[in-house]
């Protein structure tokens, strides 16, 4: 089994990430989720929320502000559309 998918984040700027990576913790307009491989499809908005992204041999920490996530079981892939995302590092 998959232990890794596939995760694009977009800004209308710019691309800020895609690659493969473990898990995603985020916190919705419904409450926190964590995105595993495999994860059922949803969309759900994003107001604005610390994303935790854990990759096969680090974690980084991004700030997400106006968004949408969308989850693809078909695909094994999640995207997350946004207005500001910036890791938390390179916050001024």
């Amino acid at each position: 089994m998959n232990k890794t998918f596939h995760l694009s984040i977009r800004t209308p700027e710019a691309e800020v990430m895609t690659r493969e990576v473990n898990s995603i913790k985020v916190s919705t307009e419904l409450g926190p989720m964590v995105v595993l491989p495999r994860h059922a499809s949803l969309t759900g908005s994003i107001p604005f929320s610390r994303l935790f992204v854990r990759e096969p041999d680090s974690e980084k920490e991004y700030l997400l502000r106006n968004g949408i996530i969308f989850i693809s079981v078909e695909n094994n892939s999640t995207s997350i559309l946004c207005y500001f995302c910036q890791e938390v590092k390179d916050v001024e």
